[in-house]
């Protein structure tokens, strides 16, 4: 039996089953993985929020945790709770354009 395994014929024809098997059931279940994800981070007053848009947040928001606390700041960061407070500043900047208030330099 091994014998008859290891003939170069007979281990193509094995191979080329197993690709025929395995490559089309990886290509599909990859497909469909990329289909469920969502296009954006989550939603704020029923408006999308785009994962550039939170990046942008998020930076912002760690920036000003830096220039506050400085070289502490990585000690702090666990508690800091930077993904809530990025939510918070994307709350009060929707809440801002609401309510039309414009700041200025």
């Amino acid at each position: 039996m091994l014998r008859q395994l290891r003939q170069k014929k007979v281990m193509k024809k094995i191979l080329w089953v197993l690709a025929i098997l395995i490559i089309p059931a990886f290509v599909l279940w990859g497909a469909t993985g990329l289909r469920d994800q969502p296009n954006h981070a989550g939603m704020v007053f029923g408006k999308k929020v785009l994962f550039s848009e939170y990046r942008e947040a998020y930076n912002a928001v760690r920036n000003r945790a830096l220039m506050t606390y400085g070289s502490k700041f990585y000690d702090m960061q666990e508690k800091l709770n930077l993904e809530e407070e990025t939510w918070s500043y994307i709350i009060m900047l929707e809440e801002a354009k609401k309510k039309r208030i414009k700041v200025s330099d």
